[in-house]
């Protein structure tokens, strides 16, 4: 495309925000840092958490643009813009918003555990708490890695599970703490759904308790774990002593991607972002 055709305004150049979460990398050691416009450098506390870059128009933090001499959202321009293409099925569907969230991550500790509900539970809490869950859509989810990029990522296999509680007294505590007994011998998903429940609801200060003995023991005898998920274990509870979803690294899958490579989350998909930096597309379908 010719710089004329630029200049004459078929391409506008968004100015996009930052989130200042407390998991985010700290100032020009943040990728996000680095791909804000100086301007909006020029604005901000170098010590900020630059955790997340956003681009779309989520009410939250729309992106804007410079037409002319005046700054509107982007929103605003689709708005004023109906030649603007986006089209017939997102415009029937979605009305002037775009049907995804485009983000930047720089992550430096780990994000909370959680998983996006399916269409029917979107709409379902979106009409009881608007304030909270702002639209009615399910919100499948792509990470690509822009750098050595660490995450949990849905349920390990039951075997594998099974193979921590065996090799951990104080993750089985938790799980037979309401006197049910661990069936090793059954596979059956709803087995993974109370155990995982009977973890995420156990009291936080037994959690706690398991967590000491858990690791003055790792500390004694390294070796009951793989050097990387022990690792992860000690990284987890450095960064929230305490927090039952450091258990979860025995129970969630632990991906690490090289750049380029990429998760995909769908719905009810339980997942923990944990370290690097990614590009992060979230769509409204």
């Amino acid at each position: 495309m010719s710089c004329d055709k630029v200049n004459k305004g078929q391409i506008k150049r968004l100015a996009c925000y930052f989130q200042d979460y407390a998991w985010g990398k700290k100032g020009p050691t943040s990728m996000v840092y680095e791909l804000l416009d100086e301007n909006i450098k020029n604005k901000v506390k170098q010590d900020s958490n630059f955790a997340e870059l956003w681009m779309g128009t989520h009410p939250n933090l729309p992106s804007m643009i410079q037409d002319e001499s005046t700054l509107k959202s982007l929103k605003e321009l689709i708005l004023d813009s109906p030649d603007i293409n986006l089209g017939k099925p997102i415009r029937e569907n979605f009305g002037d918003d775009l049907p995804f969230l485009f983000k930047v991550l720089s992550i430096n500790k780990a994000l909370s555990i959680q998983a996006h509900p399916d269409k029917k539970l979107a709409e379902i809490l979106h009409t009881k708490r608007p304030d909270i869950y702002k639209d009615g859509n399910h919100k499948p989810e792509m990470a690509v890695a822009l750098t050595q990029f660490e995450a949990l990522c849905g349920f390990r296999p039951l075997n594998e599970i099974y193979e921590f509680i065996k090799a951990l007294p104080e993750f089985q505590e938790l799980l037979e703490r309401n006197g049910d007994k661990v069936d090793f011998n059954v596979t059956d998903e709803l087995v993974l759904r109370k155990i995982f429940h009977n973890l995420m609801t156990s009291p936080e200060e037994l959690v706690k308790q398991q967590l000491d003995k858990l690791f003055q023991r790792l500390e004694a005898k390294p070796d009951i774990l793989r050097p990387d998920i022990s690792e992860l274990a000690f990284r987890l509870h450095n960064q929230y002593p305490g927090d039952v979803g450091i258990f979860c690294s025995f129970m969630l899958n632990f991906v690490v991607l090289s750049p380029g490579q990429a998760i995909f989350l769908g719905a009810n998909e339980p997942h923990a972002y944990l370290k690097g930096g990614n590009v992060w597309l979230q769509f409204f379908n």
